[in-house]
């Protein structure tokens, strides 16, 4: 059975599909004007294009990603974040072991005895020797594991994120917010910046607790009272983190969906350079992209001040703590004879722990876009596609006759639900029939051909395969008795070979069976003479070949499935006259198979 659609071009033109008749004319044509982003509806409208782009809007999300979820995407390599946690938290213990040598150190240094200080530098020494080898250990060990882990954890997420959008409906992907330029700038950027919320970043903050936790400690065991005066200042660091968070919180988001806009104008300027070229709108993109780029800027440079405000506090929390610290314990050495060495101990240890703290609050920007990208890749991968594609679901018959029946169908996109596509459209293809659906643009021709491929669900009425609906079907089984050619097919990067192997992935298909398939398409003799045959790379897209050969290629791809059913999708309506014979004899002989 074969299905094609075909430009209507005059008025003795016969139509199968009476959804043309039921639409207002003005109705026939706006649903592919209104498409969201498509590539042909950008090469119609031109700079128009750019104003669409610039008026996007996303919603960012609000909400937390839970930390044990957040947590738990670390469980494939708990064992080298355990020992990566350890060696950060003996390298924090480190800084606290030093200001109680030192302290010891400077009560050595103010002795009379020379010996004494002679031997008592000597041990101390031997002391830091040892220290700085634990100390190198530790920090190799550290970095290295949280280093492993997160480029592992990065690697997994992104492929979860892919994995999860290819899961999704054809309609989720009809959504601006879902353009090609936003969603490869989630890929290639959310994945690896939850690495500041649950991995790499994680080994500072350990250092800095313990160095903070055991410098309190210190401080309180050697002298309480200056203990407890130090300690005060750590809650106004804290607090000033606090702040510093919230700011870059919003900066963040705002900025993510800056560079989201703009990834998306530039994507498209890019994919569609040619017609951005014969319409000379280089610098009309330019300026939308600059304007994208702006609205970032003006935002960050005020969060800027802000932000440098909060961080200098945090920074200088130290020497105000110093300041009130030496002043104080001077207080007590006078009154209370406390010892100069302990006063350094204590002093040291809570200075150290504080700053510390201020140096995980440095990291802060990258643990708030960590979080933000988990709940971006959270939502994506908790989110059920309305169109359900895997090998179980589903009823696989044991043989396919290939009719179908249209049985009143009633659709919308999803994307325009006011915009009625199909009303009532009834028609039936028998095995071995070639229909042609001839009518305007817009009329809905390619929308049937997607609907034979369960790309949408419908809204009415009901599609029919050998007297089941394809609803009830397994979707990757209907899927397989199908043949598809499109308008402006679509090759991969790759070798002819393997662009034409892509027509059938459940198993491998063998070089004669490709030749075969070639043969049919009328498309062996210009292969064979390449100088390198089959193996020749196609280029982008298929830049390297032309029209005509693409189309005899998309042709041999689909029969390489040996499918019950051939869909052509105005195969030949892009062609010049030669090339239109040459892929319209390759049709013929396709449908003869």
């Amino acid at each position: 059975m074969s299905l094609k659609t075909q430009q209507k071009t005059n008025d003795e033109s016969e139509t199968i599909a009476p959804e043309e008749d039921t639409l207002p004319k003005e109705e026939t044509v706006k649903p592919i004007l209104s498409r969201a982003f498509s590539i042909e509806s950008q090469r119609s409208r031109g700079e128009s294009v750019i104003r669409r782009m610039s008026s996007v809007v996303v919603k960012e999300p609000t909400e937390s990603p839970p930390l044990m979820r957040l947590l738990g995407l670390l469980k494939p390599d708990k064992y080298l974040v355990l020992l990566g946690a350890v060696m950060a938290f003996l390298m924090g213990l480190t800084i606290p072991a030093f200001s109680i040598v030192f302290g010891d150190i400077l009560g050595t240094l103010s002795s009379s005895s020379t010996d004494k200080i002679k031997e008592d530098v000597l041990m101390y020494s031997m002391i830091f020797v040892a220290m700085g080898i634990g100390t190198g250990i530790a920090s190799f060990l550290q970095i290295y594991m949280f280093g492993v882990c997160g480029e592992r954890l990065t690697m997994r997420l992104r492929k979860m994120v892919f994995t999860a959008m290819l899961k999704q409906e054809v309609a989720w992907f009809d959504e601006q917010a879902n353009s090609t330029g936003a969603l490869c700038s989630r890929l290639s950027s959310d994945a690896s910046s939850v690495q500041g919320a649950a991995g790499s970043r994680m080994s500072t903050l350990c250092q800095a607790v313990s160095t903070l936790g055991a410098g309190v400690v210190i401080a309180l065991y050697y002298s309480w009272k200056l203990g407890l005066v130090i300690i005060c200042f750590i809650p106004l660091v804290i607090a000033s983190t606090y702040f510093q968070m919230r700011i870059i919180s919003g900066q963040i988001t705002k900025d993510k969906k800056s560079r989201e806009e703009a990834s998306r104008i530039a994507v498209e300027a890019i994919g569609c350079i040619r017609t951005v070229a014969s319409l000379h709108q280089e610098n009309a993109f330019i300026v939308n992209y600059m304007k994208a780029l702006e609205k970032q800027f003006q935002k960050s440079k005020i969060r800027a001040h802000l932000r440098g405000i909060t961080f200098g506090i945090a920074q200088s929390m130290g020497n105000f703590s110093y300041a009130v610290a030496l002043m104080y314990g001077s207080k007590l050495i006078v009154d209370e004879g406390l010892n100069y060495g302990d006063l350094f101990k204590s002093v040291e240890a809570v200075i150290f722990g504080t700053a510390m703290v201020g140096q995980a609050v440095a990291f802060a920007p990258d643990y708030q876009k960590g979080r933000i990208a988990a709940v971006h890749i959270f939502r994506l991968l908790d989110r059920m596609p309305k169109i359900v594609v895997n090998l179980l679901t589903g009823d696989k018959p044991s043989s396919c006759d290939g009719n179908v029946k249209f049985n009143d169908l009633e659709f919308t996109y999803p994307t325009r639900p006011n915009v009625k596509i199909l009303r009532g459209l009834s028609f039936d293809v028998k095995k071995g029939q070639t229909v042609a659906l001839v009518g305007s643009s817009g009329c809905g021709k390619s929308t049937i051909i997607q609907l034979i491929q369960r790309f949408y669900d419908i809204d009415g009425g009901e599609v029919i395969l050998d007297n089941k609906n394809i609803v009830n079907l397994n979707i990757p089984w209907l899927r397989k008795k199908l043949g598809i050619v499109s308008q402006e097919p679509v090759l991969f990067g790759y070798s002819i070979a393997e662009n034409i192997a892509y027509g059938d992935n459940t198993r491998k298909v063998e070089l004669n069976e490709i030749i075969r398939a070639s043969e049919k398409a009328n498309i062996h003799s210009f292969i064979k003479s390449l100088p390198m045959g089959y193996e020749t790379p196609v280029g982008d897209k298929g830049t390297q070949l032309s029209g005509g050969q693409k189309q005899r290629i998309a042709i041999a791809r689909a029969l390489i499935r040996d499918p019950e059913i051939l869909l052509l999708d105005e195969a030949t309506s892009a062609l010049d006259s030669e090339s239109e014979k040459v892929v319209q004899d390759a049709l013929d002989e396709a449908r003869e198979v």
